[in-house]
């Protein structure tokens, strides 16, 4: 059965204290709204057709016109309307009558002041006062893995550079990690997320999507699959495994020995399951030739401290990234409001000949999403990066086979 959908979509733009402005599509061409697992908050580039010169040039750039809501939805009946509200960054007023601007989601204290201070209490205690307290964000979500007490100093760093560095460095229960922080929206609010990449690739798929003309639900499963119009896929084998992939060198000072102690971190052969790297698909795009030998030690440590005794949270938090950018695959699809980074979709590419029938394309099966382009104008459609670190195949390979994949 197919499943329609149509190119009028609901915007709402208010600017400070004013009243909504119910626009038009054709009003806001060229405009973008861009979220990402590795930017902390999305950004917005809005374009308004401005021929008075009213927004551009005749009015001052206070508060009442830098700070502006923008609703975002697939019709003015969608359940999941996404409301952002940003703060104007830069303006690019010309002479072509468009009011442009670069725009970040509203954040308080994140780019000052620089703090100095200690915690004392649990780390999840601690980035929830941050989040709520702090950067004002309406709820958060943070792994329970970091529901323990651990002292984390602040020093002398803004609340932007202390997130990012718990993010890279942490390591919750069981050697859990790495972890993600990112901010997106969530009903009339904004949610701090921070959580570890298992437990975003466990997820289920909130989407699913086929190179179909058209959305439709499978009579099997009863799942919808929507069209996506496009994809370009970027294997990175070569490029992010020149240095070694395999597996993970580093080495670190330890301060109570007063030397230098060598650690890794193996792809396959862990014995330590903890260290395992849940994988998104049955085969790793790593050749099972490859030298395990020829790889390069991650030195970027530092010395053990109380913080950390082994830099088993920054290799590991290094590593698995890299893995999970082995493969990168963008398509554009249908315009969805609610769709973030971190989700999981589903992808099945559909025979040319039978679009019944699914062939063994080696980019079927589960990815995570890691960048989402909004793009808004005379229709509304949604560019997603994917990622994740192999292929899915039924044929005989000289690949790494993954120990523990999503099925």
């Amino acid at each position: 059965m197919s499943v329609g959908r149509s190119a009028l979509y609901h915007i709402n733009l208010s600017f400070g204290s004013g009243d909504q402005l119910i626009l038009q599509p054709q009003q806001v061409t060229g405009t973008t709204i861009t979220l990402d697992i590795n930017y902390f908050l999305p950004i917005m580039r809005l374009r308004l057709y401005d021929s008075t010169r009213i927004l551009s040039q005749l009015t001052a750039p206070d508060a009442e016109l830098l700070q502006f809501t923008f609703e975002l939805g697939r019709s003015i009946h969608s359940e999941t309307i996404s409301i952002f509200k940003f703060d104007t960054y830069r303006r690019f007023p010309s002479s072509n009558d468009i009011y442009d601007v670069e725009a970040f989601l509203s954040a308080k204290n994140l780019f000052a002041p620089q703090k100095m201070r200690s915690f004392t209490g649990s780390i999840k205690d601690t980035l929830l006062e941050i989040a709520l307290d702090e950067l004002n964000f309406d709820s958060a979500q943070i792994s329970d893995t970091l529901d323990y007490k651990k002292t984390l100093l602040q020093p002398s760093w803004t609340n932007m550079q202390f997130i990012n560095h718990v993010k890279r460095n942490v390591l919750g229960t069981n050697n859990s990690g790495p972890f993600f922080s990112y901010v997106r929206p969530q009903g009339v609010g904004n949610a701090f997320i921070f959580k570890t990449l298992n437990e975003l690739v466990r997820a289920k798929p909130k989407y699913r999507f086929t190179n179909a003309t058209t959305a439709y639900v499978d009579n099997d499963s009863n799942e919808t699959y929507y069209p996506f119009l496009k994809f370009r896929a970027f294997d990175n084998h070569k490029f992010l495994g020149v240095d070694g992939a395999k597996n993970f060198n580093y080495a670190y000072f330890d301060y109570d020995t007063s030397e230098y102690k060598a650690s890794e971190l193996l792809l396959e052969g862990n014995t330590n399951s903890t260290e395992d790297f849940f994988s998104l698909t049955q085969y790793h795009s790593i050749d099972g030739n490859d030298d395990i030998n020829e790889s390069n030690t991650f030195f970027d440590t530092g010395r053990s401290n109380d913080f950390t005794s082994n830099f088993i949270g920054k290799s590991k938090s290094e590593y698995h990234r890299k893995l999970l950018s082995l493969n990168k695959l963008w398509i554009t699809t249908w315009g969805f409001e609610d769709i973030y980074p971190g989700d999981m979709i589903e992808l099945r590419f559909l025979s040319e000949m039978n679009s019944e029938r699914m062939t063994d394309y080696i980019y079927n099966g589960f990815w995570m999403v890691e960048r989402v382009v909004h793009r808004l104008g005379n229709v509304f459609t949604s560019d997603l990066m994917l990622t994740r670190n192999g292929i899915d195949t039924m044929q005989d390979n000289t690949l790494v086979q993954a120990l523990n994949w999503k099925r």
